[in-house]
């Protein structure tokens, strides 16, 4: 297997670009970007990412929540949930996802964090 390809999908553009240069740092192949639900829908179905690094909280019409349900769905792509609240209610919101091929880490993370949660819910 080539290297481990990650949907990003953030809708604040700052944190979008921290994340992708992360991922990038720790060698993972961005797969692609989305700034809304709908839009990580459509980048899975085109580029079908190895894992999706999803912000729970999206300010779109469509919830992270709901697409991270929608491309687990349709394509069985695990995901890793992030939140920049880090409080109870806002994971709550993701527990519509099963457990198997979900990890949740809280904003700002390190590395370490962000390989390990991505390693995790791809060993699922």
């Amino acid at each position: 297997m080539g290297r481990i390809r990650v949907l990003v999908v953030e809708d604040e553009p700052i944190t979008m670009m921290d994340e992708v240069a992360t991922l990038q740092d720790l060698g993972y192949e961005i797969a692609g970007s989305a700034l809304s639900g709908e839009a990580a829908v459509e980048v899975a179905e085109a580029e079908r990412p190895d894992v999706v690094l999803m912000d729970i909280i999206l300010l779109t019409k469509m919830s992270g929540a709901d697409a991270a349900d929608e491309i687990r769905r349709r394509f069985g792509t695990p995901v890793v949930f992030v939140s920049a609240l880090g409080r109870q209610e806002d994971f709550d919101s993701g527990k519509i996802t099963p457990p198997k091929g979900v990890r949740y880490i809280v904003k700002p993370f390190d590395k370490v964090q962000l390989a390990t949660a991505i390693e995790a819910v791809l060993a699922d």
